[in-house]
């Protein structure tokens, strides 16, 4: 569903929505996980500064950008100072998730408007272009590890950590990617 609404997008300005409200879900996903959604302060900082980082490349000088750079640690560096007491672990957490969700999810924007900015000589559908090979890969590789996984598996990967992931499903993902990447 959501690759669907990514690709449907991909050529509006619909898409950065899109990628925004993604970060927001994402940086809440692992609040969730970590436990911290009780600290509503810091979940908000977070989520907000998460919705702005999608829209940086919109605007034509980098000032919004560093000003909600500047806004969004300040507040980080406001709550630590308030809760130093209770250790820098949550905090942290929380300004590398807010960085780097949102980094990683930009990246589809960037790859959309790689025609803007490359000295090659791009379309705008060779972006949405891009984005479909980034999402075959993905798919590829999730379906081939697991057909080989089920198939083949007997060797487990991390017991611990994932007890049903074998490594003949890694393998399996990987060749599909690979063999989906050539056929395309």
């Amino acid at each position: 569903l959501v690759s669907g609404i990514l690709l449907f997008a991909s050529g509006s300005p619909v898409f950065t929505v899109v990628i925004s409200l993604l970060c927001v879900l994402a940086v809440y996903e692992m609040f969730a996980a970590a436990k911290y959604t009780a600290d509503r302060a810091l979940l908000i900082i977070c989520a907000a500064f998460a919705a702005a980082v999608p829209f940086f490349p919109l605007f034509k000088t980098w000032r919004f950008a560093f000003i909600a750079i500047l806004v969004f640690i300040l507040c980080m560096l406001a709550l630590f100072l308030v809760r130093w007491q209770r250790g820098i672990e949550k905090i942290g957490f929380a300004f590398m998730m807010s960085v780097l969700i949102p980094a990683a999810y930009s990246t589809m924007i960037g790859l959309r408007d790689l025609y803007l900015h490359s000295g090659l000589h791009y379309v705008r559908s060779d972006g949405t272009l891009f984005l479909v090979l980034v999402l075959l890969g993905a798919w590829g590789t999730d379906v081939g590890g697991l057909l080989a996984g089920s198939l083949f598996g007997k060797h487990k990967l991390a017991p611990t950590i994932s007890p049903k992931k074998t490594v003949e499903g890694a393998l399996g993902g990987i060749v599909l990617c690979f063999v989906g990447f050539l056929l395309a």
